[in-house]
Parts: structure tokens; C-alpha cells; sequence
């Protein structure tokens, strides 16, 4: 509880609970900025990304040999473009 001054206002640190103040920081600080971006944010990026490729692979063996040749192509363009082949 906080202590009123001569005039009877309670000052604003002692109103203020510093422990859990400093913990509810501490709390949110971890868990939303440190782990969202770190491990957490990390792993749903994957998970992400994991489900978008296994929605585009077909099994189909042309489908992989077509995307292989595009790869090909634009290998070849850039080089072309940039090195003046």
C-alpha cells in the first residue's frame, strides 16, 4: 500500500507494485518478442513453408523434370545476361 504525502496524494511509485510490474515485463518480453522470433517463430516458418512445397509436389516424375529444366533455363539466361556469353 502506498504512503499519502502532507497533502494526502499517494505518490506514483509507491502505488506501483515494482515485482510485478518487472515480471509482467519479463513475461511478455520471453514469451512474445524473445520466442516468437526466436525458436518458436523459427518453427512455425518451417511448419509454413513445409505445408506450401507439399502442396505443389505431385509425385508425378515430368512434373519434377519440367521444373528441372526450367532451373536449367534460367541458370543459363542468367548467365548469359550477366556475363555476356
Amino acid at each position: 500500500a502506498s504512503k499519502p504525502d502532507a497533502n494526502g496524494n499517494a505518490t506514483l511509485i509507491d502505488s506501483i507494485n515494482i515485482t510485478n510490474a518487472g515480471s509482467i515485463r519479463v513475461a511478455y518480453g520471453d514469451g512474445d518478442i524473445i520466442d516468437g522470433y526466436g525458436p518458436d517463430g523459427v518453427s512455425a516458418a518451417a511448419k509454413f513453408l513445409a505445408g506450401r512445397a507439399s502442396a505443389v509436389q505431385s509425385g508425378f516424375v515430368y512434373h519434377y523434370a519440367f521444373a528441372m529444366l526450367i532451373g536449367v533455363v534460367v541458370i543459363l539466361s542468367w548467365y548469359l545476361i550477366f556475363h555476356g556469353g
